[in-house]
């Protein structure tokens, strides 16, 4: 069975639309942490943001960077472990690898979990708006790299992962207590 030029061109957009939604998910939680986001100009090949501490003279912590690539999904599908994701070798690929060696700033992967349709990206509550439905957020530059001879990983992000303020706060600053006393400034 063919698709239609236009059903193709529709499916198209709601990829790029479900990508554009997943970087703005990212930016939304980075910025309610408390943290600067950002693009490099040119962009590292794979890394979709910058999400920054900037030292400030109330808080004597270092500046500190980290990138991340961010990849989005609408298959919800759950193992004992946590969220199942097939990732293309390529994407795996540029974030494994040794700090002052490969990267000079620590790279993660941030799968966001994305309503199957457009009209299910968020919603208003008496709350305010809520964004649907989760990020998880993984270290790979200590795994190894999938190479040619694959074209993809299947992978299991741990539902410990769970993206949340804290958790980004922790990754940024590497240090659960430094992570509590910056979110409750």
């Amino acid at each position: 069975m063919s698709t239609s030029l236009a059903q193709r061109s529709a499916r198209g957009y709601r990829n790029r639309g479900q990508g554009h939604y997943a970087e703005q998910y990212v930016r939304a939680l980075a910025s309610a942490s408390g943290f600067s986001v950002g693009k490099s100009d040119p962009e590292p090949v794979g890394i979709d943001l910058q999400i920054k501490y900037e030292r400030r003279k109330d808080v004597p912590w270092p500046s500190k960077t980290i990138e991340v690539s961010v990849k989005s999904t609408s298959s919800r599908t759950y193992n004992d472990d946590g969220l199942m994701y097939e990732i293309k070798s390529g994407a795996h690929d540029v974030l494994c690898g040794s700090m002052g060696v490969d990267f000079d700033i620590r790279r993660y992967l941030v799968v966001v979990v994305v309503p199957e349709r457009l009209h299910g990206y968020g919603a208003m509550t008496d709350q305010g708006l809520a964004l649907s439905h989760e990020a998880y957020l993984i270290d790979l530059m200590s795994s190894q790299p999938v190479g040619q001879e694959q074209s993809s990983k299947s992978m299991t992000l741990p539902t410990a992962q769970l993206l949340t303020p804290n958790l980004l706060s922790e990754v940024l600053l590497e240090d659960s207590e430094r992570a509590c006393e910056w979110l409750s400034m």
